[in-house]
This record gives structure tokens, sequence and C-alpha cells, in this order.
């Protein structure tokens, strides 16, 4: 089950591109687990539902997609966290506001960066789209979080998809990182409560 990427929003998750496969069951059958099949909910089970306890696999087929050959637009922005808690929501909220909706486009993260107070924090996003529009859409995100970036840091790349995947995958290496808020499950804005609650969290050192 899973299987995350940059590419959630655009194409699903690693598990939705699962089209069948043989497994071997415990009473010792040989089964091919695909849509319209007797084995239906088996190929739902194993991709996720069932616990890893359905059979053995022995090979899987999976659908694939078309990387763009124009490659993706990249952006890395670090902050230092605001010690006002109005600018805190605010930065919060026109995050999950530039997700919600951004089905087949947007895809951030952003991480708190050790060591010390104040927090930093670094946002990685990658636009998955038109390269004009992700610039305007980027420019313009950046400016309606209403927290000015630590000078010099912010970088908008068109990267190939290869470049933009080890890029992210390098942000999750290591122990440098004292928590992570993803915006791959934001399916809807949060609430102005839940705002405030993560920035109380935040100016009292929650992300410890």
């Amino acid at each position: 089950g899973g299987g995350l990427s940059l590419f959630l929003r655009s194409e699903g998750i690693g598990a939705d591109f699962v089209e069948q496969a043989t497994v071997v069951l415990t009473d010792g059958r040989i089964v091919t687990a695909a849509r319209g099949t007797e084995y239906e909910d088996l190929l739902w089970a194993i991709k996720g539902g069932g616990a890893g306890n359905m059979g053995v696999i022995t090979n899987y087929s999976l659908r694939t997609f078309s990387a763009r050959p124009q490659g993706v637009l990249s952006l890395e922005v670090y902050w230092q966290l605001p010690t006002e808690k109005a600018k805190i929501v605010q930065f919060l909220k026109t995050w999950t506001e530039s997700q919600s909706g951004q089905k087949n486009t947007a895809f951030t993260s952003w991480l708190v960066l050790l060591p010390g107070k104040p927090y930093t924090f670094r946002m990685l996003g990658i636009w998955n789209g038109d390269i004009d529009e992700g610039r305007l859409f980027w420019e313009q995100y950046v400016k309606d979080c209403g927290v000015e970036p630590i000078a010099e840091t912010t970088n908008v790349s068109v990267l190939s998809v290869r470049s933009a995947v080890a890029l992210h995958q390098s942000t999750f290496a290591g122990d440098s990182f004292r928590g992570v808020i993803d915006a791959r499950t934001v399916k809807q804005t949060w609430s102005d409560a839940i705002l405030e609650g993560i920035a109380d969290l935040m100016l009292a050192g929650g992300a410890e």
C-alpha cells in the first residue's frame, strides 16, 4: 500500500498503479487478482487494505504515466518563524488554500530545520503543469504568505522529473529535521481553529 510521490495530486498514489497481481494464497492456490475478476477484492487488499497478509505476490503489472518532457517547476524557499501568531496563521492558511483544489498542479512540503530558535522553515514545491502558469503561481504564493523569505533563499527553476524527485528525496535524508507538515493529504482548507492551534504549538516550541 501507499507510494506517495510528487505526482500524487495529478496521478494518484503508487498503489493506484497496480493493475493486477499473481498471488499464492495460504492454501497453495495461485490466482490472478485483477479488476473484473472474482479476485477483485484481493487486488484491493494487496494494494493496502489487507495489512500485508493476503498471500505471496510472485509478479504484478503496473500502469505507467508519461513524464513531462518540459520538466516541472520547482520552488525552494526559506522562512524564519514569525513571532506574531496572526502571521503564522496567515502563513498556514495560504499554504493550505494553495493546496486545496490544486489537484493536477501544485505539491508542497515544508519542514522545520534545526538547530535552535527561532525555527527556520524550508519549503519545497513542485508545479506539475504549464511552466509559465507555475511561475506566476509560485510568485503570488510567496507574496500571499505574508512573511518575507530569508534574503537570497528563494529559488524557482525548471527541473527534469528525475532531478525533482532526487531533490525531494534528499530533503528527508538524515536527522536534521524536527518535524514535517506535508500538504499531500490536504483536501480542504483547514479551519481557523485548527490553524490557530498549530500556531500556538509552534510559538510554544511544540515542534520539539
